[in-house]
């Protein structure tokens, strides 16, 4: 049986939080904050490209005091305990 490959997804709306909330809603600043052409961050946020090691690695550069887990998500596994199916 092949294993499910997992990916990174990014949740846009606290990816927008965090733009506001660190002063780089200008998409071209925040871009250079996260060491990332603004043409990488554009096709990221719009869908067009998930999430790679330099996007990962720079929102969390840019946004020193968020979490993986406050922006990024992986579909289909549950993002908080309480959200798990209970077992029979």
């Amino acid at each position: 049986m092949r294993r499910k490959e997992l990916t990174v997804k990014l949740d846009i709306k606290a990816f927008e939080e965090n733009q506001k909330k660190y002063n780089l809603n200008e998409e071209g600043k925040c871009a250079e904050a996260m060491g990332i052409s603004p043409s990488q961050l554009w096709k990221v946020k719009t869908g067009i490209h998930d999430p790679g090691k330099d996007f990962i690695a720079g929102a969390l550069k840019a946004f020193s005091d968020t979490s993986f887990e406050e922006i990024f998500f992986l579909p289909g596994v549950s993002r908080c305990r309480d959200e798990m199916p209970k077992k029979k």
